[in-house]
């Protein structure tokens, strides 16, 4: 998990992730921290040397680092909630279940997205859930 976050890191620091790249890298610590996690519950805690003072463990981490979603958008330069846009946004245009002006509108986006590296400007109506299409047609996206 380690190597996973140092990579994220290492490449944000030659080069920004575009925000699908961040998105791709994200899904993967994700996949990794659900697996650890799993892995430590229900093991008790108390019978172990308290890791709380451990250079680098979450618990020597500020509180605001604390959560595996704020370490993982900062492996890939973003803050959580720019993290979380961008990937509603690459999803929406993945996802085979939406109508295909919607798809098409997010792909629009995603391809905005990673021109610019910017998320905000490209994904108009996202955080409502809803994507303007050309002619006027608005739908809605869970």
């Amino acid at each position: 998990m380690t190597a996973l976050y140092a990579e994220g890191e290492e490449n944000t620091e030659r080069e920004q992730y575009t925000p699908e790249e961040a998105v791709r890298h994200a899904e993967i610590i994700v996949k990794v921290e659900r697996r650890a996690a799993a892995e430590r519950q229900g093991t008790r805690t108390d019978l172990q040397p308290s890791a709380k003072f451990a250079e680098g463990s979450p618990a020597s981490l500020p509180p605001h680092e604390r959560q595996s979603r704020a370490r993982t958008a900062k492996a890939v330069g973003m803050s959580h909630r720019t993290l979380t846009k961008a990937t509603k946004v690459v999803k929406t245009a993945e996802d085979e279940t939406a109508p295909r002006p919607v798809r098409e509108a997010a792909r629009e986006a995603a391809a905005e997205m990673n021109r610019s590296g910017k998320v905000d400007p490209a994904r108009p109506g996202v955080d409502d859930g809803t994507i303007e299409h050309p002619y006027g047609l608005v739908w809605r996206v869970a």
